[in-house]
């Protein structure tokens, strides 16, 4: 049996916060001191955060019109790393992949 209210479903809670859910993500890994940096200068669509001391911020649509300029920019001078983008429910594949590539790089592979 299941306790408590149901959990609303993504588009519930996206159109909740009056966020457009993107048709592709991705998670682009960066230094925790460098999240507020980043997602500064990215577009109020990104979402950021702060996962096991590393800063993990979801875009969407990363392949979109301008995009790739705007990503880059916003990690200008610091280290980062982007997964790859593709449907939401592979989020969890593209942060993988994004932490992993930032540590190799600030490893200095």
């Amino acid at each position: 049996a299941r306790l408590g209210p149901p959990r609303p479903s993504a588009c519930c809670a996206a159109q909740a916060a009056g966020w457009r859910l993107p048709h592709s993500a991705a998670a682009l890994a960066c230094a925790e001191a460098n999240l507020g940096r980043i997602a500064g200068r990215l577009p109020a669509d990104a979402l950021t955060a702060s996962l096991a001391g590393t800063g993990c911020v979801l875009i969407g649509d990363p392949a979109g019109p301008g995009r790739a300029a705007e990503i880059e920019r916003a990690a200008e001078g610091r280290a980062a790393a982007l997964g790859p983008a593709g449907p939401r429910s592979r989020l969890a594949r593209s942060w993988d992949l994004a932490r992993a590539a930032l540590r190799a790089a600030e490893a200095g592979a």
